[in-house]
């Protein structure tokens, strides 16, 4: 009811947003004259992001940043682990050439250096990438915490293969 009272604008049925924005720049104001650092700071930031909506009646602005919001809610956090990363075509080709590559080498030794050399100096691939080409090399389900483990893995596994086809001869 307060609050009612505080933001009505002169018979119109809402608020602009730059309205708003006037509102919490005097209270950020008076937070100042209280030495409420603080609340200042964050009344501060609020008015910042509200930028983008000024010209906005503040229900209209409100409803769109609940959207966004719930929007945002559905997608996977930074940093959360996603039961498989989405390769873009590109990145799958260049994975399957260099798996291919390893794959061709066989058992010959300088073929398969040179494979993995071109894999290791490939720029485009990133670690899942690289881990996802040891995993399909050597077969495994391993969860590689760097390039450096899954290069170490590809090469294990090329010396299992080279092993057991001596072991057939």
């Amino acid at each position: 009811m307060i609050f009612g009272k505080v933001l009505q604008t002169g018979g119109r049925s809402s608020m602009t947003v730059a309205e708003l924005r006037t509102i919490l720049d005097n209270i950020q104001r008076l937070c100042a004259k209280a030495g409420a650092k603080t609340a200042m700071k964050d009344l501060q930031t609020f008015s910042d992001m509200l930028k983008p909506y000024s010209e906005m009646p503040v229900d209209k602005a409100s409803a769109e940043i609940k959207h966004s919001l719930s929007q945002a809610a559905e997608r996977p956090a930074k940093g959360t682990k996603t039961p498989a990363r989405s390769a873009t075509s590109l990145d799958q080709h260049f994975t399957q050439h260099h798996l291919a590559a390893l794959r061709d080498a066989g058992t010959d030794q300088k073929a398969f250096e040179l494979a993995l050399q071109k894999l290791k100096t490939s720029k485009s691939l990133k670690s899942p990438d690289v881990a996802e080409i040891a995993r399909q090399f050597s077969l495994s389900i391993t969860a590689y915490k760097s390039k450096a483990a899954a290069y170490s893995d590809i090469e294990k596994a090329f010396i299992r293969q080279a092993r057991f086809e001596n072991k057939l001869r």
